[in-house]
């Protein structure tokens, strides 16, 4: 065998030094980039813990909210940006069904069906389910007998599967194909303060909401300029949940329906979600709650920093 000249052996020691650096340069970027990551994310979980911190309420203050909530109506406070942008032709009021029979304007009679024959007497009758515009279909499903119950399981995800059987108005509100579009129309409409004091129910109405907002079908309907602006809803909701130390709604929820999202229309963001093992339980399964703390500094920085360059407007930027 012939011996390599010695120019080829030089070529080949130079390519494989090049090769070596060029594994050392991309190495080195990688753990900068690890390092930055986790530097933005541990400043990110530092902030979100500066403001969570639930400003105490008296008994007395919580009697005087139960007596204000008592005198409400039970039908859903439509917010009026939502009702004042949709015509007449989109959301007739008169038409938006309410089940006669309920536990505020029957209750004895109510009382006494079983459990299975409220179910029965809260269906939307068939008749009028395709009669509906989604309009008047999001708020009648927002006013059915039982969505209370959606709170009665290991996580709201868990209950709103329930609800999804048993009710056909959830049903047919699923299968609309603007159900996404009006869903974010109602979910940007929505002013925490005002449903907070007009809602009798707006935890319930709000939780109902977000589960509506995190299905599957619903998020893959939204074109890519409604993800942006779903995603900006999120981000400036959770944001006025966390500084007006609220207790009235959890930021976590804008959380879990904006990662949901993203998880969907983002592959980046969805890989970065799959490699944290608490994180991606809370997206995929809808747990019921989730600690900063439990989430990896990395994948913390990592998502704030996509999130940010890809979704959030400048103003929102941080």
């Amino acid at each position: 065998m012939k011996a390599k000249k010695p120019f080829v052996l030089a070529r080949s020691v130079c390519m494989a030094i090049c090769f070596l650096l060029l594994v050392a340069v991309c190495w080195s970027f990688f753990l900068v980039q690890q390092r930055s990551y986790a530097q933005v994310g541990k400043e990110v979980k530092e902030k979100i813990k500066s403001f969570v911190n639930p400003e105490s309420v008296t008994q007395e203050e919580l009697e005087k909210y139960q007596k204000e909530l008592n005198a409400m109506d039970f039908k859903f406070a439509i917010p009026s940006e939502f009702q004042e942008k949709a015509n007449s032709t989109t959301l007739d009021l008169s038409k938006v069904y309410i089940s006669p029979i309920n536990q505020y304007e029957n209750r004895s009679e109510w009382l006494s069906y079983s459990v299975q024959e409220r179910v029965a007497l809260s269906q939307v009758p068939s008749e009028l389910l395709g009669e509906l515009s989604t309009d008047e279909l999001i708020v009648t499903c927002l006013n059915y007998n039982l969505l209370g119950d959606i709170g009665l399981y290991n996580s709201l995800q868990q209950g709103f599967d329930i609800l999804k059987k048993q009710y056909n108005g959830f049903q047919e509100l699923l299968k609309r194909k603007d159900a996404g579009s009006r869903l974010l129309a109602l979910y940007k409409a929505i002013d925490f303060n005002e449903l907070y004091e007009k809602d009798r129910f707006s935890s319930i109405r709000m939780n109902t909401i977000h589960m509506l907002l995190a299905e599957e079908s619903v998020l893959r309907s939204l074109k890519d300029r409604e993800v942006k602006d779903f995603i900006n809803e999120c981000y400036a909701k959770g944001k006025e949940l966390l500084e007006s130390k609220s207790g009235g709604f959890r930021y976590t929820n804008e959380v879990y329906v904006g990662l949901r999202c993203l998880c969907l229309h983002d592959s980046s963001i969805k890989r970065a979600i799959e490699r944290d093992d608490s994180l991606k339980k809370f997206v995929t399964e809808g747990a019921q709650f989730i600690s900063i703390d439990e989430i990896d500094d990395t994948t913390v920085g990592e998502l704030s920093v996509l999130i940010q360059e890809r979704y959030l407007r400048e103003r929102d930027r941080v």
